[in-house]
């Protein structure tokens, strides 16, 4: 049985739009627990339930009936088998695009809504990385011509660092910035990410400044919003 997949991003960006984290934890144990294919009475499914935290068959029945209805997983009525189906199939049939994929391990099983944020927004990151470091320099150099190759000055070069607001994870994950908040900072706890902070300290008081922040954004608008002071 395969210890990690390699999960396209696609597949992933679905589960998050669709909140199909749990029926996701039981397509990809049994796609590296099953060979293929799993029977109905198999001891399988109480390993699954038993490790995914699925109390009865109520709960297993609610987050596998999608799989099905998906055609994630097929059944065989007369055999009793579940046929899990391979990934590439789930691509072509949900109509995915060409794109990434991230490395899932069966160590990510119990982390899987961190790992779908951390694999969305390591996708998004590297996408700004081809845009500024080889499609803007390619586009730039086509649209040179003799003419006005003196006018050209407006390509600065990249960024220093490439980075996402807590506003747009929360887009790219669905969810309210404070829920997006959390996931990113469990996703780089979990080493899916790694963050870098925007601020830096400037000075230590021994004793407080209530005006400090009222005395700066007074004297210039620049200020506004680019000061965090903390006790």
């Amino acid at each position: 049985m395969p210890s990690s997949i390699w999960l396209p991003v696609k597949v992933i960006q679905f589960v998050v739009h669709q909140k199909l984290f749990k029926p996701l934890q039981i397509f990809l144990y049994l796609k590296m627990y099953a060979s293929g294919k799993v029977h109905e009475g198999s001891n399988l499914f109480s390993s699954l339930k038993k490790e995914l935290s699925i109390k009865d068959k109520r709960t297993f029945d609610k987050h596998f009936t999608p799989l099905l209805e998906l055609d994630w997983i097929g059944y065989n009525k007369k055999s009793g088998y579940f046929f899990i189906r391979s990934l590439s199939r789930i691509y072509t049939k949900e109509g995915f695009r060409k794109s990434q994929a991230c490395l899932f391990s069966k160590g990510d099983l119990q982390n899987i809504q961190v790992y779908a944020a951390g694999a969305i927004i390591s996708d998004n990151i590297r996408k700004q990385k081809y845009h500024w470091e080889f499609q803007k320099k390619k586009n730039l150099s086509v649209s040179i011509k003799k003419e006005n190759a003196n006018q050209i000055g407006f390509f600065s070069g990249p960024p220093s660092y490439y980075g996402l607001s807590n506003k747009r994870i929360a887009a790219l994950l669905c969810c309210k910035q404070t829920r997006g908040h959390v996931l990113k900072v469990s996703a780089a706890k979990a080493g899916y990410i790694k963050t870098v902070s925007r601020f830096k300290d400037i000075v230590t008081f021994k004793k407080p400044d209530f005006f400090l922040r009222y005395n700066y954004e007074n004297l210039s608008q620049w200020y506004t919003g680019k000061l965090r002071i903390q006790k």
